[in-house]
């Protein structure tokens, strides 16, 4: 199979300066495993981190923007964005 696979391990919080708004940083630890055309392997070990801004539209939906990306050396890797609406439920 031909591309990537990363395994992400991330720790974070979540911050709220109102009670709408949320804030959650991430930081951690990374794996990248990479496959070539010709089935060659090669993996790295990587710093990983993410902020995750996001808005309650009410008790149950929330709407949110994510910044994430993986560092080696000093030099960014896979810088990613994302916008992401989510249901709440309890469990």
């Amino acid at each position: 199979m031909l591309g990537e696979r990363i395994i992400s391990i991330k720790a974070g919080f979540q911050y709220r300066p109102t009670t709408k708004l949320f804030i959650e940083p991430q930081a951690g630890y990374a794996r990248i495993r990479n496959e070539d055309m010709n089935g060659k392997h090669s993996a790295i070990n990587t710093f990983n981190y993410a902020i995750n801004v996001g808005y309650l539209l009410n008790k149950n939906f929330e709407i949110s923007a994510r910044y994430e990306d993986y560092l080696r050396k000093g030099h960014l890797l896979l810088p990613n964005i994302g916008i992401r609406f989510a249901y709440r439920f309890k469990l």
